[in-house]
């Protein structure tokens, strides 16, 4: 199993950064586009551009968890994603405040229902990273339905200038309904290919 050592600590907390950086470039796009669905187009440039170079998302490695350092990796990446959202702290951008009123005004509950659905969709893009018409078709899907993206919600917050409790605590419940979405597809899809092997097979 990989470890941590400086140099991949390095590479990981720079994929993950710019990583950050084009979602906050998304965020940018969708904030001050003429309208909702011309934004929700555009904003899969930076998921697009995130497949294309193997830069590091929390929402895209999240699914893929399945030990301690896979664990690790997707939570500091995470934190990487962050550091690339603070250029969104110098960057004008338009209705970030309302915007970010409007998606905290959910309860809880519903705010983890739309981080699961975007959980899942992420979890196809990335799963076929290879076929950009997946994510040119999902990631307006997930603006357009309502969904949640954690680390694109991070850059609406510094946006928005807004480092309260409340945002704390409306990321936090974000990040975690990306996990359970994502990891809950991609578990059912691996239990399902299980059970269609042959007996023999399963051994």
């Amino acid at each position: 199993m990989t470890k941590f050592n400086w140099k991949n600590s390095i590479k990981l907390l720079i994929e993950g950064i710019l990583g950050g950086l084009m979602i906050a470039i998304g965020m940018m796009v969708l904030l001050n586009a003429p309208n909702k669905v011309v934004g929700a187009i555009l904003f899969a440039v930076g998921l697009l551009t995130i497949n294309k170079f193997g830069l590091g998302l929390y929402t895209g490695k999240i699914g893929f968890v399945r030990n301690g350092y896979q664990l690790v990796v997707a939570l500091f990446t995470l934190i990487a994603n962050t550091i690339g959202c603070l250029i969104m702290l110098a960057y004008p951008t338009n209705g970030a405040v309302a915007s970010l009123q409007a998606k905290m005004a959910f309860s809880h509950w519903e705010l983890f229902l739309k981080g699961v659905v975007y959980g899942i969709l992420i979890y196809i893009c990335v799963a076929n990273k290879e076929k950009p018409l997946y994510t040119i078709f999902a990631v307006p899907a997930f603006i357009l339905c309502g969904a949640e993206h954690s680390i694109a919600d991070i850059a609406l917050c510094f946006a928005a200038k807004d480092f309260s409790f409340g945002s704390f605590v409306f990321i936090i419940i974000i990040v975690l309904g990306n996990a359970v979405g994502s990891l809950l597809i991609s578990l059912l899809l691996q239990l399902r290919d299980k059970l269609s092997q042959p007996k023999e097979d399963q051994k």
